[in-house]
C-alpha cells in the first residue's frame, strides 16, 4: 500500500498541471523559449525539397521516358511551359494549349501522378477546391456524355469505371468519373469539362473531398462576418492610436509569419506573445492553409480569440488568398481595407503591403508605396511588411516573388531609406543587409520548416521589436520542442 501512495505521489504533480492546463495547453507546453539577439546571414546551398541522393532535371526532354510517356498519355499534345522542382523526386509540369487554358500536372519521377489542376484565365480549379457546396450529385455511368468515357478510357488506359458525379464548378457543369487500373491500388478520379477535355484528375477520396468546398459570398460572409466588429483593419489600428504613445517606453511590436497549419505552434505562439504585452503583432501571412472559410473560423480566429491579448495586424500571403486570387475570405474578416495600409504610432511608420493576390496591381501599388513613404514625417523610423520575400536577395530566390518586381521593390526601399522590411513565405529566419536595407524573413509560425538555415534560422520563431527614441531593438524569440513535459 505505501509503494502505491509513493508511486501516486510521484504521478501526482504532472497529473495536476495535465488537468489544469487542458488539451490545448498541454500540447503547446512541450515548446521551450530561448531568446537570443537577432540575425541569421548563415545559408545552405541546397535546394530545400531536394533528396541528397536526388539528380535533379531542368529541361523536360531530361525526364525519365516513364515520366514523359504517362503525361503525354494523359494530357497529350499542348505544350510544355515550365517544369518545378515540387519536393524529393516530385515535380510540377505545366503545359498551355491554343485555346488559351493549361494543365498544372504533379507527378512523381516512378511516372504516378498526384494530381491535374486546371488553368483558365486567373481561376486555377484543382481537386479538393472547386465546387459550388451541394451542387453535386451521382450520376448513372450511362448518364455520362459518350465523348467523356471514351477520353476517360483513352487517358487512364482503363475500362474498369466504378460510378460518375456531375458537379458544379465556377465555370461550367463538370463530370467526374472514377475508375481503377490507372495507378496501382488506386481509385482515379478523372474530372472533364462537358466538351470532353480533362480538367483535374487525382485519387477519388481528395476529388470527393472538394465536393461541397466552394463558398459563395453570401456563406462566407454569414460565418466571417462576424469576426469584423473586432479584427476589422480601421477598427484594429483606431485601437492601436486609442493607446496614449509614451515617449520614455517607446512601441513594441512582434512580428511572425507562416502561422498555418500546425496548432500546437500556433497556440505556443499566441500564448507566449500575449505575454510580451506588444503594443500589436504583424504576422507576415499565410494566416491559414488553403484559404477556406472555415480555416479562418476555426484555425486563425478559434486561436486569436482563445490566447491573443494583442491588436492583431494582418498581411495576406498566398495560402490566404484563394484559388482565384481575390482574397474574399480575408476581406470579409478583415475588411476591404485590409490588403494594402499604412498607420503612424509613435515615432514610426508601419507599412503593409499585399504581393500576392489577384486583387492588387503591385506595380500600381509601389507607386502609392513611393507616396506613403515620401510623407513619412521627419524623424520617422520606416517599416514595411509583405509576404513574399525579394528574389533578387539571391538566398532567397527559389521561393520568392517575381524578379523584375523584386527590383523595383528593393530600390523603392533603397530610395526611402527604409529602417527594416519583414516577410514571410520561407519557412525559416533568415536576414540579409541588401542595398542599404535591413530584410528579415520571419516565417517560422508553424509550417514545414526549410532545413538549409541552419539551427538559428531552421526553427519555429517570432521576432520581438522595441522602437524607442534609442532606436531599433530586437530579439529573436526560438520555440523549440521538449522530448517530455515537466
Amino acid at each position: 500500500m505505501n509503494g502505491k501512495f509513493k508511486n501516486i505521489n510521484r504521478l501526482l504533480p504532472l497529473l495536476i498541471i495535465f488537468i489544469l492546463s487542458g488539451d490545448g495547453c498541454r500540447k503547446s507546453s512541450v515548446y521551450q523559449e530561448r531568446i537570443s539577439e537577432p540575425g541569421n546571414e548563415y545559408v545552405e546551398p541546397v535546394d530545400p525539397a531536394r533528396d541528397d541522393n536526388e539528380q535533379l532535371f531542368t529541361e523536360y526532354d531530361q525526364f525519365p521516358n516513364v515520366v514523359k510517356q504517362k503525361i503525354e498519355q494523359v494530357l497529350p499534345g499542348g505544350k510544355v511551359d515550365n517544369i518545378v522542382h515540387w519536393g524529393p523526386f516530385r515535380y510540377v509540369v505545366y503545359k498551355s494549349y491554343p485555346d488559351g487554358h493549361g494543365s498544372k500536372i504533379y507527378i512523381y519521377l516512378t511516372g504516378i501522378i498526384y494530381q491535374v489542376a486546371f488553368i483558365n484565365g486567373n481561376l486555377m480549379e484543382r481537386p479538393g477546391m472547386f465546387f459550388e457546396r451541394g451542387s453535386e450529385r451521382e450520376i448513372a455511368l450511362q448518364s455520362v456524355p459518350r465523348k467523356i468515357m471514351i477520353n476517360a478510357g483513352k487517358q487512364s488506359g482503363s475500362d474498369n469505371f466504378l460510378r460518375a458525379w456531375i458537379a458544379v464548378s465556377e465555370q461550367d457543369t463538370t463530370f467526374i468519373v472514377e475508375l481503377t487500373g490507372f495507378q496501382e491500388n488506386d481509385t482515379t478520379a478523372f474530372a472533364y469539362r462537358s466538351d470532353g477535355i480533362l480538367k483535374m484528375l487525382s485519387s477519388a477520396a481528395r476529388m470527393r473531398e472538394g465536393l461541397e468546398r466552394l463558398w459563395t459570398p453570401a456563406q462566407i460572409e454569414e460565418l466571417l462576418g462576424p469576426y469584423r466588429m473586432k479584427y476589422n483593419i480601421d477598427t484594429v489600428i483606431n485601437r492601436i492610436k486609442s493607446k496614449p504613445y509614451d515617449p520614455q517606453k517607446g512601441c513594441r511590436f512582434v512580428v511572425l509569419g507562416d502561422s498555418r497549419r500546425n496548432l500546437p505552434v500556433w497556440e505556443t505562439m499566441c500564448r507566449s506573445i500575449s505575454n510580451k504585452k506588444p503594443d500589436f503583432v504583424v504576422d507576415t501571412g499565410d494566416l491559414v492553409n488553403e484559404s477556406e472559410p472555415e480555416q479562418y473560423d476555426r484555425y486563425l480566429f478559434g486561436v486569436l480569440d482563445k490566447y491573443e491579448k494583442f491588436n492583431f495586424i494582418p498581411v495576406a500571403g498566398n495560402h490566404d488568398i484563394g484559388l482565384d486570387g481575390q482574397a474574399t475570405s480575408y476581406l470579409t474578416s478583415f475588411g476591404p481595407n485590409s490588403l494594402n495600409y499604412f498607420f503612424d504610432y509613435g515615432n514610426a511608420r508601419f507599412i503593409i503591403l499585399d504581393n500576392c493576390s489577384r486583387v492588387t496591381d503591385f506595380t500600381k501599388q509601389l507607386e502609392i508605396t513611393d507616396r506613403w513613404l515620401s510623407q513619412t514625417p521627419e524623424g520617422y523610423y520606416k517599416f514595411v511588411f509583405a509576404h513574399y520575400p525579394p528574389g533578387n536577395v539571391e538566398k532567397w530566390f527559389y521561393h520568392a516573388m517575381d524578379y523584375e518586381l523584386s527590383e523595383k521593390f528593393t530600390a523603392l526601399m533603397t530610395k526611402h531609406h527604409v529602417d527594416h522590411v519583414f516577410v514571410g513565405h520561407i519557412h525559416a529566419y533568415s536576414t540579409a543587409h541588401f542595398q542599404g536595407v535591413d530584410y528579415s524573413v520571419t516565417g517560422g509560425g508553424g509550417a514545414e520548416l526549410h532545413k538549409q538555415y541552419g539551427p538559428r534560422g531552421s526553427i519555429f520563431h517570432y521576432l520581438i521589436v522595441d522602437v524607442t527614441k534609442e532606436g531599433i531593438k530586437q530579439q529573436l524569440v526560438q520555440l523549440y520542442k521538449n522530448d517530455r513535459v515537466e
